[in-house]
């Protein structure tokens, strides 16, 4: 028997979808008992770029790509290169709701958590069912290298976005392939370009997977007989709704390839160590949280997660089971379509492995992904779909073992987070994200290694010549007055990290410098005429020959041809797409039979009430 559904408002009421968020939020627990932020190794590095990225938009530049606090004071293109749409969130964030940056570091992860969960939930929602795609969710958001190792050890903000907002990708994705209509193809679209636009090295991983995924389920359509008589034109409008997407994103990534080498990029590159593989024991091993208080190394940390690997192993099983026994479910390609994230899960499992050493070492490119441990984002994805398949079996259960499996499928992956997060002692409540702070850290450009630093620029520069500007605070005047002839003056009357102007007074022509790596885009104008431009001899400063008289000078990074072709490309894909999504609206292409979910038998609600008590006599 089925729960009656009564009324248009329970077509869009989900109380599943409700208590996936609650769960979300309960694995947030962690970070709601404290005030701060996890001190994880990036942590201050994100900290700082939020901070940047704040100071921008409150000089009006809301996409920047220079980052004018890092190298000491002297700047880089750091936002023309690392995917910043994570800043541009919490500088929204801050702007609304007057956020400092670990408070707005604190909303973002709780995003990430929410995202985590509602965003499988609803990809595994259509072919797994309500019940099943609750379990996906709940494994998803309490995996380790989500919910531990990027959320807290690492700290690495940007990643755990990207990883949260895939499922939801992935939803859509199918939603169009499902329901062809404009708002599907619009959301696909500006999903790809968040992710691109979210963290380089996930970008490219997952918008690949998203594409191999679509390529699979297609021919699987075409060789399902349950399948193969459906519509196709999904297919085919969910193809056109990624192309789009990348070429919408051009902005950011051709830029950014095409002046890959106007910076030290190739710091980016890691040098693949012995502690970097992770063996199919290391990766499979029982997390040291469940027989120890004492808290693991990091690299310890690095696996897929009991509950996730057990809850996957389960759902394969049962399904190929009931496949067997000749069960179909109402998604035609429900069991064929988990073939490829077990394919997929065991071919990124052994690139992890040392045994892979041969290919990492013959594509170059994967380099850029700098530590086969990253690959656990993901699996864990791949992870998540397959334990929804639990929901099949357990939907299929007697009652009275159906009630027990199905409060114990609901509590064990929170169980497992929770004794994971447990090792977490620290929190980080203050820091000092100002201008002047980060010219005197340990990582002046807000990365590791150095990265993004103008290749026309010398690490040999007074590092102390900007400091006394940076403590008394903003504007600072970056004119070097000491090459003023006698009797000139320059006063600033403007400063922002992509633009300064000042009012010159000269009797003689005079060569000026400006206190600012030259990087190609600057340009400088007097009264509106350009002058030449060029880096300085030895530190690589922003240079030109000015002439005698009374004159505004204008210093402000402009565009170059890259960039100008990346913006004309994302302009004319934006309008393609909006034009593909009218079209879209008029063919009203009927949704496939299984578009919908059926809500939940009353077995399976009583099985999600008992769940729900045993967690609060356990932990509330």
């Amino acid at each position: 028997m089925r729960i009656a559904e009564s009324g248009r408002i329970w077509k869009f009421f989900d109380p599943v979808l409700l208590l996936v968020i609650a769960l979300s939020l309960f694995a947030a627990r962690p970070l709601l008992d404290g005030n701060g932020v996890y001190r994880g190794h990036d942590t201050g590095h994100h900290l700082f770029r939020i901070a940047l990225m704040q100071r921008s938009w409150a000089q009006g530049e809301y996409f920047p790509s220079w980052a004018e606090d890092t190298y000491w004071g002297y700047g880089s293109p750091l936002f023309h290169f690392y995917s910043s749409l994570t800043y541009h969130i919490t500088s929204g964030m801050q702007f609304v709701f007057n956020l400092n940056s670990i408070q707005a570091a604190r909303w973002l992860l709780l995003l990430c958590y929410l995202m985590c969960g509602v965003g499988m939930y609803q990809f595994c929602k259509r072919r797994s069912g309500r019940l099943g795609a609750l379990i996906a969710g709940l494994i998803y958001v309490n995996s380790p290298y989500l919910f531990h190792v990027n959320a807290q050890l690492r700290g690495a903000y940007p990643e755990f976005f990207a990883l949260s907002l895939f499922p939801v990708l992935l939803w859509r994705l199918d939603a169009l392939r499902d329901a062809p209509n404009s708002r599907n193809f619009l959301l696909v679209l500006l999903l790809v370009v968040a992710l691109i636009n979210m963290h380089n090295l996930s970008a490219v991983l997952m918008t690949g997977i998203a594409i191999a995924w679509l390529a699979f389920e297609a021919v699987i359509q075409s060789l399902n007989r349950e399948a193969n008589q459906l519509d196709g034109r999904g297919e085919v409008w969910a193809a056109l709704a990624l192309f789009i997407g990348i070429m919408a994103a051009a902005s950011f990534w051709l830029p950014a390839f095409w002046e890959r080498d106007t910076v030290t990029l190739g710091q980016f590159l890691y040098e693949i160590k012995s502690d970097h593989w992770r063996s199919v024991g290391e990766l499979f091993k029982v997390a040291a949280q469940f027989y120890s208080f004492e808290r693991p190394t990091f690299f310890e940390n690095l696996r897929i997660g009991i509950a996730q690997w057990t809850f996957a192993l389960a759902g394969v099983g049962g399904a190929l089971a009931l496949y067997v026994r000749g069960y179909r479910t109402r998604h035609p390609q429900a069991y064929l379509g988990a073939v490829f994230f077990v394919g997929l899960s065991f071919s990124l499992i052994f690139m992890m492995t040392p045994q892979s050493q041969f290919i990492w070492d013959a594509a170059s490119a994967l380099r850029y992904l700098q530590f086969p441990w990253r690959l656990l984002g993901p699996v864990t994805v791949c992870m998540a779909y397959l334990a929804s398949l639990n929901g099949l079996v357990l939907s299929r259960l007697p009652r009275d073992l159906g009630l027990a499996a199905i409060a114990l499928a609901i509590t064990v992956p929170i169980v497992c987070g929770l004794a994971i997060a447990r090792t977490q002692i620290w929190n980080y409540e203050n820091a000092d994200v100002s201008a002047m702070a980060l010219t005197t850290n340990r990582y002046p450009g807000a990365t590791d290694r150095a990265e993004f630093f103008p290749s026309t620029a010398s690490k040999d520069v007074d590092r102390s010549r900007l400091l006394e500007g940076y403590t008394s605070g903003y504007p600072v005047d970056k004119f070097d007055h000491g090459l003023l002839p006698p009797g000139s003056q320059a006063t600033l009357l403007q400063s922002a990290p992509q633009f300064h102007t000042w009012r010159i007074s000269s009797p003689t022509p005079f060569y000026a410098e400006v206190l600012t790596f030259w990087w190609p885009g600057w340009t400088a104008s007097v009264d509106g005429r350009e002058v030449p431009v060029t880096p300085s001899n030895p530190f690589g400063m922003i240079s030109a020959s000015l002439p005698a008289g009374d004159y505004t000078l204008r210093v402000y990074l402009g565009s170059t041809p890259a960039r100008d072709l990346g913006a004309l490309i994302s302009a004319l894909a934006l309008i393609a797409g909006l034009a593909l999504a009218w079209r879209l609206h008029r063919l009203r292409a009927a949704p496939r039979p299984y578009a919908t979910v059926p809500p939940l038998t009353t077995a399976e609600l009583r099985g999600l009430l008992l769940a729900g008590a045993t967690i609060v006599a356990c932990f509330l």
